[in-house]
């Protein structure tokens, strides 16, 4: 007789991860970065994020961004850079967050999906009203000079080509491991 293995039910697998992309907007006079309020009714709901979106299968990470931008809120991302890329895992679903500066876009911002949003002072960003994934971003901003992020180069939008992300390292950016905030 076989000793028999108990039934667990079904086989669980990881899940992929989701690929999400963010864009850090600055305002075009003023050491300001645009955020969007997630909703109530979505994970991390009633946080601030940079705004952003889910890529489609097989969708580039530029034209992702531009497709969320100009839905969320209205905007046309003119001239963008990659930024970081943060891996986080939130328990439920493990996130990799690719995020670009948004030096120059078309329109006005509105919150086409009904989420508040704000322009805050970079230097200002609490991590602490952020998702965790964002959280890693915040820090390095403020730990960047205001001219280090607008003197990035950059492609027009959509247009970039192939990229690395964390390019700005050369420039003197510091690097945060992913999903960690640096330490002052």
């Amino acid at each position: 007789m076989c000793a028999s293995t108990p039934n667990t039910g079904p086989e669980t697998r990881p899940q992929p991860p989701l690929q999400v992309v963010a864009g850090i907007i600055l305002a075009p006079d003023a050491d300001l970065i645009l955020l969007a309020r997630r909703p109530l009714h979505k994970h991390q709901g009633g946080l601030w994020e940079f705004p952003g979106g889910k890529l489609e299968p097989g969708e580039a990470p530029v034209t992702g961004l531009v497709r969320e931008l100009e839905e969320e809120l209205g905007i046309r991302a003119r001239d963008c850079a990659p930024f970081r890329r943060v891996e986080h895992d939130y328990g439920d679903r493990p996130l990799i967050l690719d995020t670009w500066l948004v030096r120059a876009f078309s329109g006005e911002p509105v919150g086409n999906e009904g989420q508040e949003i704000a322009w805050m002072e970079r230097l200002r960003l609490d991590a602490g009203i952020m998702p965790a994934a964002n959280r890693a971003i915040a820090a390095i901003l403020q730990a960047t000079h205001w001219r280090q992020l607008r003197g990035a180069t950059g492609d027009a939008c959509p247009e970039a080509g192939p990229h690395p992300f964390n390019a700005l390292n050369r420039r003197g950016i510091p690097a945060a491991p992913p999903g960690r905030v640096p330490r002052k």
